[in-house]
């Protein structure tokens, strides 16, 4: 029997077999080894790299989109604020009008002068007969929508009850 290595053993039956000599060096091994678990590391790494730069241009574009919608949202604000003003403006405007009108009654004017001021510079129109529409108020003509609700639901409700019981 002959002694190669601890692990490998020849004896005379098996002295030609490939099986029992080592393939390879252990040198030649372990620089295989370093090699494979370089190539290993680097591609990882290259990984890493890609999955960080894509969460990354991920949360640029995601701020990128939330700051044009907040944007938008102000934008849209500010012009509602601007439409309020202009209506604030124009009441100011019209209640300015009412109390000249209310002023110019008090001192005395006629009637006739009134309305000859509220059509030329109020762009008034004068009411006639056929311009007004009458109605009869003291008859119901809404139905009132909460209790047809209600007696929906209780009609619902009771069925439910004759079924059970």
């Amino acid at each position: 029997m002959i002694v190669v290595d601890k692990k490998n053993i020849v004896m005379g039956s098996n002295a030609l077999e490939n099986s029992a000599l080592p393939e390879v060096a252990p040198k030649t091994q372990k620089k295989k080894n370093k090699k494979i678990k370089k190539h290993v590391y680097v591609q990882e790494h290259k990984a890493y790299k890609r999955r960080r730069n894509v969460m990354t241009f991920g949360c640029i574009s995601l701020f990128f989109v939330l700051g044009m919608i907040t944007v938008g949202r102000y934008n849209l604000i500010f012009e509602q604020q601007k439409k309020i003003e202009v209506l604030k403006s124009e009441f100011k405007s019209y209640q300015f009008k009412n109390d000249h009108l209310k002023l110019n009654l008090a001192k005395g004017f006629s009637l006739k002068e009134l309305e000859d001021y509220s059509i030329e510079n109020l762009q008034m129109k004068e009411v006639g007969k056929e311009d007004c529409s009458y109605a009869d108020l003291s008859k119901d003509y809404f139905a009132d929508p909460a209790e047809k609700y209600t007696s929906s639901q209780k009609g619902i409700f009771e069925k439910l009850v004759e079924l059970l019981f």
